[in-house]
């Protein structure tokens, strides 16, 4: 007894080993054809313990299809050689479950060198294989998260990237097709963003679907964040709308899951199709959840590329499309071959007035205004942008002459309310240039110019208007390209010189000063007068470098004069955006320090719609030059709009008669009366009166009966460099026919 109880203890403990290692052991008596297993061995074939000893032929028929022939030869290769092996396999257990099993055997009993009874063991190694499986899927999954985002970051569509990730997946899944959809937000809807095995007519259905719980797997998965499975969807009421074009697709069961981001928000659904009833198992769950996180993650990475992109594309203050942006819109119109595409360039008129006068704080906030009006005017069906500082575009899609007439009249009439500006109201206007491929501009650099150029010929005409492209423009804009340059090159190589008109005192005929006119030496062209370069002076901002220097001449000119005891005033002209400039004070008493000249020999000349367009602004910039002991006078009067009392208001000392008036004199009787009235009116306000442009002895001696006080013009004496004019300062008065003969 004590035998038998050790025996089976030992066979227990044998047993328990066996069972703890998923070891089993066998015999196979090869002339009787029967194999004998362990306990634990009949456990991974999941056959009955109790069974009786069965047939060889009964095991190997439990081996894999895929790994039988291999493992029957392998077997009888040891029965014939004697020889010990080892190899791996898969069992096909009765229920259908596969296990790999690692087996070792030997010949136990030889007759004339041959086994004839084969013994060993066999392994559970199920967890090993399934362990190495998951180790190459996760390599597989690996490889392919690394593939997507480098596609994504050597430029490849993100639907490109989804496409190929369904792909993938569609390989490994027999009978699997996939499809990736996107969510829209603003929209509400799903987007379809990859489908690549499917038929247009699945793809359309399944395209723009409201994100909407029960209304079908991927509505519902981006409704709910959770995942749907449909084993038949054929059995599924909710999918009815949908039975005719799923049939059409082969498709019978659905398993759909989300997308979500870094937030776990849902950005979208990654869904499995199937052609039979399916639920998927635990290797297609894993694949597939890795799948949809790898998606994820390149969508919400290609998000916020494009958000990054759209910022540097996005004008910070209006929120529009910048320059970038609407060029990047044109070239794709122009791209597609639409037949008319067309432009709208649009500058808003003196806009820089107010940035130099009011600051630009004030600027920005007339700008997104101004910005909120043209949005409201043109809808979202026509994109618009700023694209300059002042200046907005407008892409027309598909235009005919009477759609584009209509849009650029409600331009226009967008600015008729007045924009509200520190307290009071401020009217803008707006100059409007378009350009029209006609199917043979084709660069949208091309496009841009044509319709800039168009609106600075409309600027140039006064503002306020509209012009459409035509070749004059270019050739104009080209040559004023041209000219800024060489303004710019001339500010720094100082070809600005001085030239001066004297000025005669109307009662005693003597000269009592001279007006400061600045030209231009030209390097090629020779002299140029201000009326070729001063506006565009003025357009560009050069205006105030270029204001300066004339400043510094003028009165480096009046501090040698001084030094030779010749008494003259000077008057030079300032421009409304110098008088904008809140330094100009501040340069004026520094030249006049660092000469050594006395303000009071200085008169600055402002013209009269400088004055008037914001008079409370020009009132506080005048008396505060005033306060230096500069004087001023009002030019071009009579050609502006001036209100009388606040004429009167101003730090003023006299007015200067447009030359449109003088030049009238002794030719038609009713420019006296007119330049008798300005006359009137300047002595009334108690201002002296300076005619300009006289050019005959009869406007002469017209304004002398009138009692102006001053006159110049090329009949007493053209301008002429400062040694030209120093002899005839110099001496007791003029004598008007030899000095106009210069």
């Amino acid at each position: 007894r004590s035998r038998v109880a050790t025996s089976d203890d030992a066979l227990a403990l044998l047993a328990e080993a066996e069972r703890l290692a998923h070891m089993g052991s066998w015999r196979w008596n090869v002339d009787a054809e029967v194999i004998e297993l362990s306990t634990e061995l009949y456990r991974i074939y999941g056959e009955d313990p109790d069974s009786p000893p069965q047939a060889f032929d009964h095991f190997t028929e439990r081996v894999h299809p895929d790994d039988r022939d291999r493992v029957i030869a392998t077997l009888r290769a040891a029965v014939a050689s004697g020889e010990p092996y080892e190899h791996e396999y898969r069992v096909q257990r009765s229920d259908g479950t596969i296990r790999w099993v690692l087996s070792w055997g030997e010949a136990l009993e030889r007759v004339e060198g041959k086994g004839r009874v084969l013994g060993g063991f066999l392994q559970d190694v199920t967890d090993r294989h399934r362990a190495e499986e998951r180790r190459q899927r996760a390599q597989s999954q690996l490889e392919t998260h690394r593939q997507l985002l480098e596609g994504l970051v050597r430029g490849q569509a993100l639907p490109d990237a989804l496409a190929s990730l369904c792909t993938d997946l569609e390989a490994r899944f027999e009978g699997a097709r996939c499809t990736v959809q996107l969510t829209d937000d603003d929209a509400g809807i799903l987007r379809l963003a990859a489908a690549p095995s499917f038929a247009e007519t699945f793809r359309t259905a399944i395209d723009d679907l409201p994100i909407v719980r029960g209304l079908c797997p991927c509505s519902t998965v981006a409704a709910t964040g959770r995942a749907v499975v449909l084993e038949d969807l054929r059995t599924d009421l909710v999918m009815a709308p949908f039975f005719d074009v799923a049939e059409e697709a082969g498709v019978v069961s659905v398993w759909s899951l989300p997308l979500k981001d870094r937030d776990d928000e849902v950005i979208g659904t990654f869904a499995m199709y199937r052609n039979r009833p399916h639920v998927p198992g635990e290797e297609e769950v894993e694949t597939l959840t890795a799948a949809a996180n790898i998606a994820a993650l390149a969508v919400e990475r290609h998000r916020r590329e494009e958000a990054t992109l759209l910022a540097t594309q996005t004008d910070l203050l209006t929120q529009l499309p910048n320059r970038v942006r609407f060029r990047a819109l044109v070239a794709a119109a122009l791209a597609e071959q639409q037949p008319h595409v067309t432009i709208l360039f649009c500058g808003l008129d003196r806009f820089k007035w107010i940035n130099d006068s009011m600051g630009h704080a004030t600027g920005d906030r007339v700008l997104v205004e101004v910005a909120q009006r043209l949005q409201d005017t043109l809808g979202l069906l026509h994109p618009l942008s700023r694209f300059g500082s002042d200046e907005f575009t407008v892409l027309v899609h598909d235009p005919t002459p009477a759609r584009v007439t209509s849009m650029v009249e409600r331009l226009h009439s967008a600015f008729a309310e007045p924009f509200l500006v520190e307290g009071g109201e401020f009217f803008l206007t707006v100059s409007i240039g378009i350009a029209q491929s006609n199917g043979t501009v084709t660069d949208a650099e091309d496009l841009l110019r044509d319709a800039d150029a168009a609106m600075q010929a409309a600027k140039q005409r006064g503002g306020a208007r509209h012009l459409i492209f035509d070749q004059g423009m270019r050739e104009r804009a080209v040559a004023r390209l041209t000219l800024e340059s060489e303004l710019r090159r001339g500010l720094e190589r100082a070809e600005f010189e001085m030239f001066f008109q004297p000025i005669m005192n109307l009662r005693t005929g003597t000269w009592i000063g001279v007006e400061a006119l600045v030209r231009w030496r030209h390097p090629q062209r020779g002299i140029v007068g201000p009326d070729e370069f001063i506006d565009l002076a003025e357009e560009t901002g050069l205006i105030i470098p270029l204001g300066q220097q004339i400043l510094d001449m003028t009165i480096e000119q009046m501090a040698a004069w001084q030094a030779d005891d010749i008494d003259v005033e000077v008057a030079m002209n300032i421009s409304a955006v110098q008088l904008s400039d809140p330094l100009i004070g501040t340069h004026l008493a520094n030249a006049l320090a660092a000469h050594k000249v006395a303000a009071s020999r200085l008169v600055l000349e402002i013209t009269e719609t400088a004055v008037m367009v914001e008079p409370e602004f020009a009132q506080m910039a005048l008396q505060n030059i005033a306060a230096l002991g500069v004087r001023l006078v009002i030019d071009d009067f009579g050609t502006g709009y001036s209100s009388i009392a606040r004429l009167s208001e101003l730090p003023v000392v006299g007015l200067k008669v447009d030359h449109r008036f003088t030049s009238g004199l002794g030719v038609q009787d009713s420019m006296e009366s007119m330049v008798a009235a300005i006359i009137d009116l300047g002595h009334a306000l108690d201002l002296t009166v300076v005619a300009e442009g006289v050019e005959t002895p009869e406007a002469l001696e017209i304004l002398q009966r009138l009692g102006a006080e001053y006159a110049q013009g090329f009949h007493l004496a053209r301008p002429a460099e400062a040694a030209e004019l120093r002899v005839a300062l110099q001496g007791p008065g003029p004598d008007v026919l030899d000095l106009a003969s210069r």
